[in-house]
């Protein structure tokens, strides 16, 4: 087996025996193949913990429902079981309706011609809910 390909299949703790006897450019490619994999293995953790976590889901729609991504210009139509995100703006058209599922279990009726951002669920307590003239229910 080649240096070259031992160093690529060993570990990085492994690696330092392989290069001592290796040419010096291979010492450079093994190095920089290693810093490679390793930004890479941090960029797909970061992508991973940094996906949105849904805060609603739509359950029913009758006529147009469109939504619009947060950071995105344009809306599409959606149907019943798609997940909305913090941020994501969600309207009805003319003669429609929708109801939309956040994750806390309250549930939001849409009439038509309506249009809102949907925000992470807030849970109060039943003294600020009194403040506001709701009531809180279990």
């Amino acid at each position: 087996m080649s240096a070259k390909l031992r160093c690529f299949l060993l570990s990085p703790f492994l690696i330092r025996s392989t290069i001592m006897q290796a040419p010096i450019h291979l010492k450079m490619r093994c190095r920089l193949s290693t810093l490679i994999l390793l930004l890479t293995i941090g960029l797909l953790l970061g992508a991973a913990a940094a996906a949105p976590q849904p805060v609603a889901v739509v359950q029913k729609v009758q006529g147009t429902l469109q939504m619009r991504r947060k950071g995105t210009r344009h809306f599409t139509i959606i149907k019943p079981r798609q997940k909305l995100n913090a941020g994501d703006v969600v309207r009805t058209g003319l003669k429609s309706s929708a109801l939309i599922r956040m994750s806390n279990g309250h549930c939001l009726q849409l009439s038509a011609k309506t249009t809102v951002e949907v925000l992470p669920p807030v849970t109060l307590d039943a003294a600020t809910a009194r403040l506001f003239g709701l009531s809180v229910r279990r």
